[in-house]
């Protein structure tokens, strides 16, 4: 009901009702847990508050449950990680941090015993009969990526009442019991937008490549983009939309499909990473030219704007996949010891980059049709500087005694 009356609002308007009622909603304390003192939004600096400009009215912005929690044993911790999904590069990126760069880092510290790594591959049902079983057996924190926003609500609250948080990364959930970690993706579409437009001289037939419709990453990209072509480009015209499932083999396959029953131009093509390699290979494939398209950080893409300079002028990290797993972790770790998370959703910055940035990481002779991501340094992408902002007792969390 509330959602239906906010469509009817201006999008600036709509957020500040939505911030409004979730700083007025009471938050609910477990056993051993106090009433939330943290103030949402409006305990963060004005220049972080900046990053929520346009953020999604569904998004919750509200007082963490989470800033008073105390875990129920002091480390080191057993973690939960529920993937959804193992399918493409963009995952395995992210396990790969994981497993060879913040487990040891932990394990070392005296901080986490181990990680309990499920797969659901899109099954939603599996997916929650599998939090709850990570629950039952007995994690101390659960962490999952790019999750819908109301799909996972019920499991979340099952994890709450057994003391369990529950963190996301890539996308948020409504869940008023879960701490999220994101970008402001649709401001983040507008730039994608923006960068691809200009590419094509602001005109001309653009081809959408979309990753995973439903998950809010996607969905708030998506609109993001739209909203620019249709308010700032008139020249620009969309003339299909196929969906990629961030996976470079289907967004190939897609493309080529759409390209083979299209045979008018086809002057630009708006792409989420993972899927950007899929695009391009299909583009060379087809004989009909390599047009601009949005580069997020593959090394196939990269590789090929090195080998053609002018190609685009620039690239968008909307997502790398290690650096956002580092930063729900590091979200995760600081509210296991205590430092009392102040905002359901935390948001960064968008990361562009330039060919100078991405070309010394490529070798001489690369390879485009490279799978792997070209990612800025996590100190650099989600700092530290930063995250402090959205904590009541900000520290290091690998400086952690106990």
């Amino acid at each position: 009901m509330l959602r239906e009356g906010l469509r009817r609002f201006p999008r600036r308007i709509a957020a500040g009702i939505v911030v409004l009622v979730a700083l007025l909603l009471p938050v609910v304390a477990t056993a051993g847990q106090e009433k939330s003192t943290a103030n949402g939004l409006k305990s963060l600096p004005k220049s972080v508050q900046a990053l929520y400009v346009h953020a999604n009215p569904q998004e919750p912005t509200g007082p963490s449950p989470l800033v008073n929690f105390k875990p129920k044993h002091g480390p080191p911790w057993v973690i939960g990680y529920s993937s959804e999904y193992a399918g493409n590069n963009w995952r395995s990126a992210a396990l790969n941090r994981l497993n060879k760069v913040l487990l040891p880092q932990y394990k070392k510290a005296g901080l986490v015993k181990k990680v309990i790594v499920t797969q659901s591959n899109l099954n939603n049902q599996l997916q929650i009969q599998q939090i709850k079983q990570l629950v039952d057996q007995g994690v101390d924190a659960i962490i999952t990526c790019c999750a819908a926003p109301t799909v996972l609500n019920g499991a979340i609250k099952y994890a709450w009442n057994h003391h369990v948080p529950f963190f996301v990364y890539n996308g948020y959930v409504t869940s008023p019991y879960a701490v999220s970690e994101l970008g402001n993706y649709y401001v983040d579409g507008q730039h994608m937008g923006e960068q691809l437009f200009q590419a094509m001289g602001g005109k001309g037939n653009v081809l959408d490549v979309a990753g995973f419709p439903g998950i809010t990453s996607n969905d708030n990209v998506e609109a993001g983009m739209r909203q620019v072509a249709k308010t700032r480009y008139p020249g620009i015209k969309i003339i299909g939309s196929v969906t990629s499932q961030d996976t470079d083999p289907i967004a190939k396959n897609v493309v080529l499909q759409f390209l083979a029953s299209h045979p008018g131009s086809v002057d630009g093509v708006f792409t989420q990473s993972p899927g950007e390699v899929g695009v391009l290979q299909a583009l060379l494939q087809s004989g009909r030219g390599v047009p601009p398209i949005v580069v997020g950080g593959e090394s196939g893409t990269a590789c090929y704007w090195k080998q053609h300079p002018s190609w685009v002028k620039a690239g968008l990290n909307t997502w790398p996949p290690g650096d956002e797993f580092q930063a729900a972790w590091e979200i995760m770790m600081r509210t296991l010891e205590g430092q009392g998370p102040k905002i359901q959703s935390m948001h960064r910055p968008l990361a562009p980059f330039k060919l100078k940035d991405v070309a010394s990481q490529l070798p001489a002779k690369c390879d485009t049709n490279g799978n792997l991501f070209l990612e800025p340094p996590a100190a650099k992408y989600f700092p530290s500087s930063l995250m402090d902002k959205y904590f009541t007792h900000p520290a290091n969390p690998l400086k952690y005694k106990g």
